[in-house]
């Protein structure tokens, strides 16, 4: 499922909540959805893999148990952004200067150049240049595999937990709003539309039908050089004038 990387396989289909840690719940459920046994053969390799951590008794799989290598590259990251931005939420939004929200392979191996990543000593091999972050790094941020890297994605590497949560939640207000903001727009444009097809398949307007107006003006738009006719004085044969 991780295409032979660990990590990614972690990322994308186990540690779901991104708090580096898996327990024995988390294990059995992601196991179960992607077709891999039950019962006894899931209690056997949980115990396998709890062995192979520094606490041969935890009640938990670490990254770091089972794929040190990935595991590093994240905390470098995760670190460098805590001690550069002050944190990854800081720096996605440093990145994401056209405001669409979200980081192509692209925006993220040019931001990383920009702001002196590359330039860091001790840098895990698999993230040491553009290309390599490419392979390694940018993958495991990209967890629904869409070929962009959003806000939420990076969120599990920042280590203070209630301030990962109050950004989530404001992430959340905020994708709230903006749907019910399009929901509104849409429909304020069909009622527009359809109260112009009813004006103009019915109405005059001082003698002048409402399909020869342009648009704007028929669904309250500017009025243009389009000027309302004077009323004129009744003439012989008209009702008012028969009636004198």
């Amino acid at each position: 499922k991780g295409g032979g990387n660990i990590t990614l396989a972690w990322r994308r289909y186990f540690d779901s909540d991104g708090d580096g840690e898996l327990s024995f719940g988390e294990f059995c459920t992601a196991l179960r959805d992607l077709g891999y046994g039950t019962g006894q053969d899931l209690i056997v390799l949980w115990k396998e893999l709890t062995s192979r951590g520094n606490s041969p008794d935890s009640d938990c799989i670490t990254l770091e148990a089972i794929d040190s290598v990935g595991a590093s590259i994240l905390e470098r990251f995760g670190n460098w952004c805590e001690e550069k931005f002050g944190g990854p939420w800081e720096l996605f939004r440093k990145l994401d200067e056209d405001g669409s929200d979200s980081l192509t392979a692209e925006e993220f191996a040019e931001g990383l150049t920009e702001f002196g990543f590359f330039e860091l000593e001790n840098l895990p091999a698999g993230i040491a240049n553009a290309e390599l972050v490419l392979e390694n790094l940018f993958p495991l941020l990209d967890q629904n595999g869409c070929g962009c890297v959003t806000a939420d994605n990076v969120l599990f590497l920042e280590q203070d937990k209630e301030k990962r949560e109050g950004i989530k939640q404001t992430l959340k207000m905020a994708q709230e709003q903006g749907t019910a903001e399009r929901d509104l727009t849409a429909l304020t444009n069909d009622a527009q539309e359809m109260l112009h097809g009813m004006i103009m398949s019915s109405t005059n307007a001082g003698g002048k039908h409402w399909t020869t107006l342009r648009n704007e003006i028929a669904v309250g738009g500017p009025w243009g050089d389009f000027d309302l006719p004077t009323p004129s004085k009744p003439g012989p044969g008209s009702p008012r004038h028969l009636g004198k």
